[in-house]
């Protein structure tokens, strides 16, 4: 987002999150939410206020919005959906909106008609693949096709996931695929990292959820130290499965080699990078990991699954291994073949030089700001 300020495109960002005052980012418009976990009283009172803005300017689209809300969800929660999070969007402002992930983009179909202007979704990852597996997966694969329909763009962090968009009825016309990126100011090789191997530490990051695989990560760690390879795992996150995780660690006889970090702010993370001597990912559904464009641009060799676009960030045998999904074996096997100093190193200087070639954060701002202008350049309100 800085770096769309940067480039003098007003920003506003609309967000639940109790941390948005908190935001140091100057010239960004932070607009907060409601919350379902905020006090009603409290709810209620900001929902009313932020609404009273819509209702006074589009008064029957607002009362429309909230008769779709009643009849959806009843007529409390209907009108608690409609001032939390429906009438307070009404009247947004600015020339296009972007939805950061597709599932939020299908919570809010009922406005996109509403708006008239320009709307882009972005997919990046397991809310395009992984859907079908959720308890409503049919209500939710209606509203990803009904989005997808209605977007006049979609963003996609890689050609695999806009090739599962498209199961969902993407218009390939419509995509735009565009990697992550990452600051390589910030995230950068230490001045040294000569030191003397004695154990080989390995660092992953993530939210401790299913979709990581942390019980495939912690398999081959056993293997490791079952053929005497001294290795250690740091684990960055936290989430729904940390007492899953634990369990395992302990099941497993690691807990002399697992250490738990919990989050890590952003220089606390980086200190850890620098301290490791590789980055290992095993998720069994992925988009482009964020963690290990990290690693990369800290000049770590990465061991990741061969899933979602890894592929496209990765390229196996030149600055990391890719390896199948569930399959500690290869994974470890992988992992032994990083023991030798030098391997790293050339892994390491080649994962740094890839991130710096194919996914800065100029170039990956000079995309969206082509995105934004092609979708106002060509739009044309319906009606």
């Amino acid at each position: 987002m800085a770096s769309l300020v940067n480039r003098g495109v007003e920003v506003s960002v609309v967000t639940s999150s109790r941390q948005a005052r908190t935001r140091r980012w100057s010239n960004i418009r932070w607009i907060r939410l409601g919350r379902w976990d905020d006090p009603i009283p409290i709810a209620l009172a900001r929902g009313i206020k932020q609404s009273a803005q819509s209702v006074l300017r589009a008064p029957k689209s607002s009362f429309s919005l909230l008769r779709a809300a009643q009849s959806r969800h009843g007529w409390w929660r209907g009108l608690s959906v409609a001032l939390r999070t429906q009438l307070p969007l009404l009247c947004l402002e600015g020339d296009v909106i972007h939805f950061e992930w597709n599932l939020t983009a299908v919570q809010y179909l009922s406005l996109f008609p509403l708006w008239r202007r320009p709307i882009v979704i972005s997919c990046r990852g397991s809310q395009i693949n992984v859907p079908i597996t959720m308890t409503n997966s049919q209500e939710i694969e209606l509203g990803i096709r009904t989005s997808f329909q209605m977007a006049t763009a979609v963003h996609c962090v890689s050609e695999a996931i806009a090739k599962e968009a498209e199961k969902y009825g993407l218009n390939r016309e419509k995509t735009w695929v565009i990697p992550p990126a990452v600051d390589t100011s910030f995230f950068r090789p230490p001045e040294s990292r000569a030191r003397e191997y004695t154990t080989l530490q390995l660092v992953t990051t993530g939210s401790l959820v299913w979709q990581k695989g942390y019980e495939y990560c912690l398999m081959a760690i056993k293997r490791l130290t079952d053929l005497g390879i001294r290795s250690e795992l740091h684990i960055i996150g936290d989430g729904p499965e940390r007492q899953r995780v634990l369990f395992t660690i302990a099941d497993l006889g690691l807990e002399d080699y697992v250490h738990l970090h919990g989050h890590l702010q952003p220089n606390d993370l980086r200190a850890l990078l620098w301290d490791c001597d590789a980055f290992i990912l095993a998720s069994v559904t992925e988009g482009i990991s964020n963690a290990a464009l990290e690693a990369m641009a800290c000049g770590l060799p990465v061991v990741v699954t061969d899933t979602g676009g890894m592929r496209d960030l990765v390229r196996d045998g030149i600055d990391g291994y890719l390896v199948p999904p569930r399959d500690p074996e290869a994974l470890a096997r992988s992992v032994e073949r990083l023991k030798h100093p030098q391997v790293r190193l050339l892994l390491g200087k080649a994962a740094r030089t890839r991130i710096e070639q194919s996914f800065s954060l100029n170039a990956q701002t000079d995309r969206f700001v082509e995105l934004y202008d092609s979708v106002l350049a060509g739009w044309e309100p319906a009606g």
